[in-house]
């Protein structure tokens, strides 16, 4: 399994992070914040290998490139093949609605775009299984699995033992990192996490790799410090997310 990030931003685009978005083998996304588009056409080439993609919540910088995924999809590739968006209740309107809002001519989109809608604590196609995330609006975390290899992706959430639990032995934790430390307070009172409370859930949940995710514009300069945190918790590889790092899994 292939797992790159193609955004590791959070909340506010930077010059050097696009927000949240990561694919896995060139076939699923987890979220589609600004800038993943473009990010997908340079790497890929074209878009229509892409079958599912997966929203953690309906926050802007999760959803916000939904709308330039799908007219790409369309005039770009004048596509066909359906897509499939999964994602917490009020999905589909959500998408629909963003569609609406900017003129999208729904009638000649050439995209058969499915919504599935999942809640907390059950599964998809056997290969996704879910826990509810300690965010608002409803956050879901997923962890995915192909070919006997899990990793486990959290969205936005303050440290979660349901999370700990959906994570348990994956090899992989990509745990929303917004904070760090001396931040902790901010952190726990807008439901996100330091990177001391992604490496407790990390070494709660046994994991081999965890990286740190949904990059926030007060940790710029912090880097290593945040990193160097998280260590002093969780001994084993600790990784700072930045835009195009591939994992190999």
């Amino acid at each position: 399994m292939k797992v790159v990030l193609i955004g590791s931003g959070g909340s506010a685009i930077s010059p050097d992070r696009s927000l949240p978005a990561i694919l896995v083998d060139d076939d699923v996304l987890f979220d589609c914040g600004e800038g993943t588009t473009q990010s997908l056409l340079r790497r890929m080439g074209s878009l229509n290998s892409l079958k599912l993609v997966f929203i953690t919540h309906l926050h802007g910088d999760h959803v916000s490139g939904l709308i330039s995924l799908i007219w790409a999809m369309w005039l770009r590739e004048r596509r066909t093949e359906p897509i499939t968006f999964i994602g917490p209740e009020k999905t589909k309107d959500a998408v629909m609605t963003l569609l609406r809002t900017v003129n999208t001519p729904l009638d000649e989109v050439t995209v058969p775009l499915e919504f599935k809608e999942i809640t907390p604590g059950s599964s998809y196609n056997g290969v996704v299984w879910t826990a509810q995330s300690t965010h608002s609006p409803t956050c879901i975390a997923y962890r995915f699995e192909r070919d006997s290899v899990s990793f486990c992706y959290t969205g936005d959430t303050a440290p979660s033992k349901a999370i700990a639990k959906l994570a348990t032995s994956c090899k992989l934790l990509i745990h929303d990192s917004a904070f760090p430390e001396e931040l902790a307070e901010k952190a726990k009172k807008s439901n996100h996490s330091t990177s001391v409370d992604a490496a407790r859930i990390a070494k709660e949940a046994g994991v081999d790799i965890l990286v740190l995710f949904h990059w926030s514009n007060v940790n710029e300069g912090k880097e290593q410090q945040l990193v160097n945190q998280a260590k002093k918790v969780f001994t084993k590889q600790v990784i700072l997310a930045r835009d195009g790092l591939e994992i190999g899994l």
